[in-house]
């Protein structure tokens, strides 16, 4: 006969098997009604909304989608450290087990010390603002920016997904929800998204309040859930697969990570303590340490009867300048007035290291450092932001979205999330990079247009290289190579003249007329092109000079000052010897300084039409006007015209590039300013003057024979 109390236990475990079999019959009912109305609802949703290749009847398998949940990994065998025994819960989660300081306590410092300190706020608000200022989009993983490629035609589930980040939770947008998740991380070290599901579908993102929401997880630190805990004792309990849970980085990696705050609590504490000194010195009006020498004789009564007096008197903002009364004997010294100076050394030193630990230049949170040597710039400080600050936070945002919502909510392929980059430099560096990319080579004119906004055009993607005179393909590179090497050794030679080893020139009456191509006999296409690229080089390399040997810049700036010298003194013109030379060569207008024209003597004096005579005689004779002289000085982009100002004008209102001697200086100012000035009186503007420079012989040359310079009309045989 069993005792009454274990007839008793049989009793409770025959009752207690009889309700669970009771409860799981109904369980089942309940289930197979759930899957029905799952079935149905999943029906009812769009084609393009469902998942890649799943049927209706998918919706009888559990309630957890099939997608959301990886293929099971072999159990880790390493422990987290800071998980306790038995795993991780609301109940005994903790910043440490030394200290045994619970998580909400400790977020709740955090966050207290975020909107303290406003160094932490700017710094968070900077980062937070800057990675989601182009907002989210889906780009297409075939793009490479060259803008040759076109995207193909988004397919239904990328549509999906851009429906969702376009109406992601009727509280809040796209950028708010991944400025607070920004926020969180920088603050709490972990940011949380509670998704919510249709079904198999995501169809909204909020979110979910760090300090009071605790992963539950093993000891391993596999997460199993998360349950939230409010402050009001509300309590939710969610899913793996319902919360996107981000950390930052820590050095002991565990289920939390990090946060900028948490490592910047010692200067953020520092600061807010000098604040509040600096607060109570300015309440107190800023007063002075002092001490009082009273009489031996003095009761403890007397002493605090005149300290009451002193502090109501003499402290505080309405008590500025009120002197210190006393009577019987006592001497009042200063000890050590207000230390306002070190009060703000302090808050800056504190500041400094704030930002240090968040990553944000001082320009990127209004500090303005005037004359802060190895500061850098504030581009290069920008640029640093972005890529030691704002990149790696953009990155580990954008892959835990990537992942959770577009390839298992989704199932999307192809394409990408991403951030737009934001570009803040000034739109004048912007063009002035692209322009000079362009002119390089490294660009074509397709890419820039593309960058702009602007469609393609024909020949566009052919790259080309533009220098101060010249135009050329870089797929024709090889000819102007071989055609600049053959000129550089052939001398010059007049119209109607044989060249050594060829036919006679033709003169110009025989030149074709404008646009009008040479007779050839039958050819293809790209022979008539090449025959019309090389007469067109032909013209163009008659203008530019051709050297036997090019001068060294000795040599040449011996030529500037034996031309100067007969216009200068010598002391005026001692500065030639000193500078870089280089011509004489054309000088593209653009290249010259004529932004104080109208003050030139030269265009007054009615000379200039003068020497647009002359420019027209000496070139129907096939010769050039006397090189001007410019002088480029550091930092400027264009030449200064130091000598020769008829004969720039001359050729400027003849629509041609002046022909002229370049000198590089090594300061902005110098005695080249005053030049003009300084000319001989008998300076005359014959035409003698100008007859050393024709262009059909070298010989008249101030420079050696074998510097000879010859800006002439050449016979370059382009292949």
């Amino acid at each position: 006969m069993p005792l009454p109390f274990e007839q008793a236990v049989r009793n409770l475990i025959h009752e207690g098997e009889n309700a669970a079999r009771s409860a799981a019959t109904s369980f089942g009912e309940g289930l197979a009604e759930a899957r029905s109305q799952a079935e149905s609802i999943i029906g009812q949703v769009p084609a393009a909304y469902r998942s890649r290749s799943e049927d209706i009847t998918e919706a009888r398998k559990p309630a957890t989608p099939a997608n959301m949940t990886p293929a099971k990994l072999p159990e880790r065998a390493g422990w987290v450290n800071s998980i306790p025994d038995g795993g991780l819960n609301a109940e005994n989660s903790s910043m440490g087990a030394s200290t045994n300081t619970d998580r909400r306590s400790t977020m709740r410092e955090l966050y207290d010390a975020y909107l303290s300190c406003p160094w932490a706020w700017a710094c968070v608000t900077a980062i937070s603002r800057t990675v989601t200022a182009g907002g989210l989009v889906v780009d297409w993983d075939g793009d490479d920016g060259e803008g040759d490629k076109e995207a193909p035609d988004k397919p239904p589930n990328v549509l999906a997904l851009e429906n969702l980040i376009k109406f992601c939770n009727p509280v809040s947008d796209i950028r708010q929800l991944l400025r607070n998740v920004i926020a969180d991380l920088e603050v709490f070290g972990d940011a949380l998204l509670e998704v919510t599901w249709w079904g198999k579908i995501p169809v909204a993102l909020y979110n979910l309040d760090c300090p009071t929401t605790t992963p539950e997880a093993d000891e391993h630190g596999v997460i199993t859930g998360y349950v939230q805990v409010t402050d009001s004792g509300k309590r939710a309990e969610f899913k793996p697969h319902e919360v996107i849970h981000i950390s930052l980085d820590a050095a002991r990696p565990g289920v939390f990570g990090v946060s900028p705050t948490q490592a910047a609590m010692l200067p953020i504490t520092a600061w807010l303590f000098a604040a509040a000194c600096g607060k109570e010195m300015m309440r107190k009006g800023l007063p002075p340490n002092v001490h009082v020498d009273h009489p031996a004789n003095t009761s403890q009564p007397e002493l605090r009867k005149w300290k009451e007096s002193y502090l109501a008197g003499n402290i505080g903002i309405k008590n500025i300048g009120a002197p210190v009364v006393s009577k019987g004997g006592a001497h009042l010294g200063e000890m050590q007035s207000g230390k306002v100076a070190d009060v703000l050394a302090a808050k800056n030193q504190s500041r400094d290291e704030i930002n240090a630990c968040y990553g944000c230049p001082p320009a990127k949170v209004g500090v303005i450092e005037s004359g802060n040597l190895g500061g850098g710039t504030g581009e290069a400080q920008d640029r640093t932001f972005h890529i030691d600050t704002c990149d790696p936070i953009a990155e580990l945002v954008i892959e835990k979205l990537q992942f959770a919502i577009a390839v298992q909510g989704f199932g999307v392929t192809d394409w990408h999330l991403k951030f737009p980059e934001v570009d803040y430099r000034d739109s004048a560096v912007v063009e002035g990079i692209r322009d000079t990319r362009l002119r390089a080579g490294a660009y074509t004119l397709n890419r820039y247009r593309a960058e702009i906004g602007e469609g393609p055009v024909d020949g566009g993607d052919d790259a080309v290289l533009v220098d101060r005179q010249n135009l050329v393909l870089w797929q024709d590179m090889a000819a102007m190579s071989k055609a600049t090497v053959a000129g550089m050794g052939a001398p010059g030679v007049a119209a109607g003249e044989t060249p050594p080893g060829g036919e006679p020139l033709a003169g110009a009456d025989a030149a074709q007329p404008p646009g009008q191509l040479p007779t050839l006999p039958a050819e293809t296409l790209r022979a008539r092109q090449m025959a019309t690229y090389q007469r067109r080089l032909r013209e163009a390399l008659k203008r530019l000079p051709v050297t036997e040997t090019a001068p060294s810049a000795e040599v040449t700036g011996q030529a500037v000052y034996d031309q100067l010298a007969r216009d200068f003194p010598p002391e005026a013109i001692a500065w030639v010897r000193e500078a870089e030379w280089e011509g004489p060569m054309r000088v593209g207008p653009d290249h010259i300084d004529t932004a104080n024209r109208d003050k030139w003597a030269a265009s007054h004096d009615g000379r200039t039409a003068g020497f647009a005579a002359k420019l027209k005689r000496k070139q129907q004779a096939g010769g050039e006007l006397k090189p001007a002289v410019y002088v480029r000085t550091p930092g400027r982009s264009k030449d200064i015209v130091v000598d020769g100002h008829h004969r720039t004008l001359a050729y400027l209102d003849a629509g041609q590039s002046p022909y002229a001697y370049v000198g590089r200086v090594k300061t902005e100012t110098g005695p080249w300013d005053e030049l003009h000035d300084r000319q001989y009186p008998e300076h005359s503007h014959d035409d003698a003057e100008e007859a050393a420079w024709p262009a059909e012989t070298a010989a008249e040359v101030s420079p050696p024979a074998a510097h000879r310079t010859v800006p002439a009309v050449n016979t370059l045989n382009v292949p």
